[in-house]
């Protein structure tokens, strides 16, 4: 499985925790994003823990 199939499931999750009308905001928004700005919002090669390997909250 690749790293945006994972973090798409990933984000999918957190999505189904906020209520539903801001839900439906955020996807709207996001579908809006032309993939290049996507990629500079999800920039998977700074991301950690994406394998489970890693902590994902930053080290202080």
């Amino acid at each position: 499985m690749s790293k945006t199939i994972r973090l798409s499931k990933i984000a999918i999750n957190q999505l189904d925790l906020l209520p539903k009308d801001m839900r439906n905001r955020v996807k709207k928004a996001l579908y809006a994003l032309s993939d290049t700005e996507k990629s500079r919002i999800l920039d998977t090669k700074k991301l950690k823990g994406v394998n489970g390997r890693e902590n994902v909250s930053p080290s202080n």
